[in-house]
């Protein structure tokens, strides 16, 4: 069944690729300008991959992010250069964009970050924290 899993979720970081590739690309890696962090959040690589073959893509690492319930990490972020694949593993984050517009997510939810996207505030549930799988995807510069 794990098998069927994996396989599933490579076709689907696969099918966002070729939709990523189409974006235009910022040369600058991703920037965050001094971020405040309360409490724990950890984001582990879990298994880095060679993007051999895949036009327009210089690598991708599947990751792990975890937030402690309450953690919040404050501070403009600006996903320059590579772009985003997430499943919700449990709990729930709420996440700001610059504009003062929100999106929440919760456990089960898929949701990808397009490059260039930017945001100023992540808030982890008060009670369920927040853990998630995502493949982050780095985009070669457009020429």
């Amino acid at each position: 069944m794990n098998r069927w899993l994996v396989f599933a979720a490579l076709l689907t970081v696969l099918a966002g690729v070729g939709v990523l590739t189409q974006m235009s690309i910022a040369p600058v890696p991703a920037q965050m300008s001094q971020p405040k962090i309360t409490g724990r959040v950890v984001d582990k690589v879990v298994k880095s991959f060679d993007a051999a073959g895949l036009p327009g893509i210089h690598s991708i690492e599947y990751r792990r992010f975890t937030m402690s319930p309450g953690a919040k990490v404050e501070g403009e972020f600006v996903f320059d250069g590579y772009a985003v694949l997430s499943v919700a593993r449990s709990g729930k984050i709420t996440v700001t964009f610059p504009d003062g517009s929100k999106a929440t997510f919760k456990a089960g939810d898929v949701f990808t970050i397009p490059a260039g996207a930017k945001t100023k505030l992540f808030v982890a549930d008060a009670k369920l924290g927040w853990d998630e799988l995502y493949w982050s995807i780095n985009l070669k510069e457009r020429k």
